[in-house]
C-alpha cells in the first residue's frame, strides 16, 4: 500500500464492485474478512445473509451511513469510549465548516442564504440528487 499520502497503515481491501457491468452495490469479501481474524467488524449493510455471515467471524455493528455525520460519529464514540474525542473531533469541524461557509460569502463566491443543488454520479448509470444526509459522504 502506498502511504505517501494516506495516514492508513496495514490496510485491506475486503470489499469490490459487483461487474459486469459496474454496479452501485459493494459485496464484502467473507474469505477475506476471515482470514484478517478481525476483533470487530463495522459495515453499513442491511442485508441479513452478509451480516449473519460476518457475525460469526467477530462481533459485528452495523452503522447508518445516512445519519446526520455527528451522529454517526457519535455512535462510534460511544462503541469505541472515545465520546470526548468524538466531541472534540465534531466541534473542531463544525468550527471549520463555519469558517468556510463564511470566507465563501465574504469573497462573493456564495451570496447570504444563497442555496445550491448537488449532483453526483455513480457507476452503473446513476444520477443522486443529494440532500443533507448524503452531502457529507460525497465530501
Amino acid at each position: 500500500m502506498d502511504n505517501t499520502n494516506n495516514k492508513i497503515e496495514h490496510c485491506n481491501e475486503i470489499q469490490f464492485f459487483t461487474s459486469p457491468p459496474l454496479r452501485f452495490f459493494v459485496t464484502i469479501n467473507v474469505e477475506k474478512t476471515l482470514a484478517l481474524k478481525p476483533d470487530l467488524i463495522i459495515i453499513a449493510t442491511t442485508d441479513e445473509k452478509t451480516y449473519s455471515q460476518l457475525a460469526k467471524i467477530a462481533p459485528t455493528i452495523v452503522i447508518d451511513t445516512f445519519a446526520p455525520l455527528n451522529k454517526r460519529l457519535s455512535v462510534l464514540g460511544d462503541i469505541f469510549g472515545k465520546q470526548q474525542q468524538a466531541t472534540e473531533w465534531l466541534n473542531n469541524y463544525n468550527e471549520k465548516t463555519e469558517k468556510m461557509w463564511k470566507s465563501l460569502v465574504d469573497d462573493g463566491t456564495f451570496q447570504p442564504n444563497e442555496t445550491a443543488s448537488i449532483l453526483t454520479y455513480y457507476p452503473g448509470d446513476r444520477l443522486f440528487v443529494m440532500a443533507r444526509t448524503g452531502l457529507s459522504q460525497v465530501l
